[in-house]
């Protein structure tokens, strides 16, 4: 029992130790053969629901870096061509927000914009989510995404 103890306190230290990797956008040269995606909102469709917005949230395992969160789901993520894998946030509302997460897998044309299209959750079914091109063509399979996880607060354990 305490060597199943110690290997979780130790993986849970290793965990708190390592770094937050971030995508890294392309530059120079290759900024101008590079992807873009952005995301999108679906303004509300009454008073008692909130504004959907999707973004970006991580490229191929690496976080995307933003000053404004979910708020900045308009600015353009500069990706290198090629096959990635694309972590998708959905929120809904501001104040007490639902998010959900979600995999988007899709190879990126070089100087191609994409763009993120999502529907609206209509009750307890998800959001389906795809990336479309600047012309309109669907440019990944649908994802479902459930936003039904309120946004919270970090979970603090304490250690003897």
């Amino acid at each position: 029992m305490n060597k199943i103890v110690a290997a979780l306190l130790l993986t849970l230290l290793a965990a708190c130790a390592s770094k937050t990797e971030y995508h890294v956008p392309p530059t120079g040269d290759a900024a101008a053969s590079a992807a873009s995606v952005v995301g999108t909102r679906i303004y509300r469709v009454s008073d008692f629901e909130g504004d959907a917005r999707v973004s970006v949230l991580g490229v191929d395992g690496k976080h995307v870096s933003s000053e404004k969160g979910i708020e900045g789901w308009d600015e353009a993520v500069l990706i290198a061509p090629g096959p990635h894998e694309l972590m998708i946030i959905l929120q809904i509302g501001s104040f007490d927000p639902l998010v959900g997460f979600g995999m988007l897998e899709a190879d990126l044309a070089p100087g191609e914009r994409y763009k993120l299209v999502a529907t609206y959750p209509d009750g307890d079914l998800p959001s389906t989510i795809w990336l479309e091109t600047a012309a309109g063509e669907r440019a990944s399979d649908k994802i479902a995404v459930a936003a039904n996880a309120p946004h919270a607060a970090p979970v603090v354990i304490f250690l003897p």
